[in-house]
């Protein structure tokens, strides 16, 4: 357990919260199989023993069907409920960044058997080794589709990620690469009669630090995102930006208590009530929670409450307009000191 923590605790719990593409861009070694042990593992078995906690009032949390033995993170509803974006690698990769970008294991579907995507730099097929990229899935009368390929992720030699839907879904932000350099940026991009256009760098907030997981309200005159750029607070901080006049204006950092000198990170705004994930907090178990604060006035926010958590990690929030379901992503582990595996799983809880 120790090790785990401490591995979610550096580099590797940052890839999660944040995503996990920049580790592919020099071309990782090839995949192997799984391993014997990791398909005799019991996931069933452990997702019900670390039943995440949820607030008087929800049900007990459901398994979303695009959930695999892959890795599922960056889940995002969309307004009206209909669609389900989420980032998917076809690996363990807490397992890849323990042993020090040497193993990868498939433990998951490619989803892609077209290979409609190609990695930089050498324009290798997706699925010689695993691949990170947006995926989504529609929800109709009889259930969630098979997810596939975002039409973005196909198009862009860099796959985008953590994306957000305002304008009537009809334009998305989310996150890019600029110049094929492993940092993020936070890129829209606009849709006409189906078709996606380009991703276009939001140029008033990209430094040449880390900008990850925007969050824009449908009105699109509000945006949370996280970021590594110095500030007061140590970790990765969660910054605020208004848009006036069409132009995003320069963001302010969240004051304490959001931010602390942990990571804050992965925000979502319904209502007035801000759902953000944290590591470093204390909580009765587990290492990141989701928080919620409740906004006063302009720019106060009172003490964050745990809105969800688990044994291990959680995080990722997300509503639908009606505010009947909440999403989220839990991080389920085996438990084993000499042989740790590790599952993200999109989850979500209803209100009764």
């Amino acid at each position: 357990m120790k090790d785990a923590l401490k591995l979610l605790l550096g580099a590797a719990g940052v890839l999660v919260i944040g995503g996990l593409a920049f580790v592919f861009l020099n071309a990782p070694p090839s995949m192997k199989p799984a391993a014997d042990v990791y398909g005799k593992i019991d996931w069933a078995a452990i997702r019900e023993n670390d039943t995440a906690r949820v607030p008087e009032g929800w049900s007990a949390p459901k398994l979303m069907p695009v959930s695999t033995d892959g890795w599922e993170e960056g889940g995002y509803i969309s307004p009206d409920g209909s669609l389900f974006f989420f980032g998917y690698a076809d690996g363990d990769m807490f397992r890849y960044i323990n042993s020090k970008n040497t193993e990868i294991i498939k433990t998951g579907p490619s989803r892609d058997a077209n290979n409609s995507c190609y990695w930089y730099p050498n324009n290798v097929p997706c699925g010689t080794f695993p691949r990170y990229d947006l995926f989504y899935a529609e929800r109709t009368a009889d259930g969630w589709t098979q997810a596939k390929p975002h039409p973005l992720a196909v198009q862009n030699r860099l796959p985008p990620k953590s994306i957000t839907l305002v304008r009537n879904s009809a334009r998305a932000y989310l996150v890019g690469f600029p110049d094929d350099k492993a940092r993020e940026d936070i890129y829209y991009a606009d849709s006409a009669n189906g078709t996606w256009g380009k991703l276009i760098p939001v140029t008033e907030l990209n430094t040449i630090y880390i900008e990850d997981d925007p969050y824009v309200t449908p009105d699109e005159t509000e945006m949370f995102f996280w970021s590594d750029r110095p500030a007061s607070l140590k970790g990765h901080n969660i910054w605020h930006s208004h848009r006036i006049n069409g132009s995003w204006q320069p963001p302010e950092i969240l004051p304490s208590p959001i931010n602390t000198d942990g990571n804050d990170m992965q925000t979502f705004l319904f209502g007035d009530s801000l759902y953000f994930a944290s590591i470093g907090r204390k909580t009765e178990d587990g290492t990141m929670a989701v928080y919620k604060s409740t906004r006063q006035g302009d720019n106060a926010w009172p003490d964050p409450e745990v809105f969800v958590s688990s044994k291990f990690a959680v995080g990722e929030p997300s509503f639908s307009d009606d505010g009947k379901r909440f999403y989220f992503e839990q991080i389920f582990y085996n438990w084993n000191e000499k042989d740790q595996h590790f599952n993200p799983d999109m989850m979500y809880i209803e209100r009764e």
